[in-house]
């Protein structure tokens, strides 16, 4: 018996119409670099934060080296060149 991981064709045919229809207008509009629809995300995710700004990042990797940043060890600075 196989038990699938993910299954998620039954979600996507509920929502299907309005993921294409938002692939179409970034395609027809052809900005992929920062467009209206990736301000109003972050805009949204501030709300739900309750932050003053969200920030959208391309992958999780992205996501975890900003939130463990400031946890890093401080740079070592030799002869101008910075180390971290």
């Amino acid at each position: 018996m196989q038990v699938p991981l993910l299954e998620l064709r039954t979600q996507y045919a509920t929502i299907s119409n309005e993921v294409r229809r938002a692939i179409d207008e970034v395609c027809d509009a052809q900005l992929f670099v920062l467009p209206a629809e990736v301000e109003a995300a972050e805009k949204s995710v501030a709300v739900c934060s309750v932050c003053a700004y969200g920030s959208g990042l391309s992958v999780g990797t992205d996501a975890l080296l900003v939130a463990l940043r400031p946890y890093a060890q401080p740079a070592v600075t030799t002869g101008g060149l910075s180390v971290s």
